[in-house]
């Protein structure tokens, strides 16, 4: 990957979870759901794009990060063909409730690109182009499963 090349992060939600009442594990649901993504993410991949993985030390976003790490996984043989490089996932502390600033402006973490641009109306970004990647080159993504 190139020093220039743009960087892709998606904020991922943890899986559904039966409560929030300690640390829980992911329903059935739960891990269908960051199954389904990592197969989505899988379509989206570029050539020669590095994959980072980086969750919040709970179970539920541990179990996430390793279920959409195992679906790209399965899928690789499109990936491979791209020369993707997935690593390994990392458990980071810091992103168990982390400052988000974007363009200088702190936003609270929420799910959607809307939500996202109700916060930014100074930037003039639709919710279209906060989700959409402007180029299609080298990219490194880094998915940060938050709680």
């Amino acid at each position: 990957m190139s020093a220039d090349a743009p960087l892709r992060v998606h904020l991922v939600r943890h899986g559904k979870i039966e409560s929030h009442r300690g640390d829980m594990p992911l329903i059935d649901e739960g891990l269908r759901q960051a199954e389904a993504f990592g197969q989505r993410l899988n379509e989206e991949l570029v050539i020669e794009e590095v994959v980072s993985f980086l969750y919040a030390p709970t179970r539920r976003a541990r179990e996430t990060t390793e279920t959409i790490y195992n679906a790209l996984r399965i899928t690789s043989g499109y990936a491979d063909s791209r020369q993707t490089q997935l690593l390994a996932p990392v458990e980071h502390c810091a992103l168990r409730n982390p400052d988000i600033y974007v363009a200088g402006s702190r936003i609270e973490l929420v799910s959607t690109p809307e939500a996202v641009a109700e916060q930014l109306p100074e930037t003039g970004l639709s919710p279209q182009e906060l989700a959409t990647p402007t180029r299609q080159e080298r990219m490194q993504t880094q998915l940060l499963v938050v709680y």
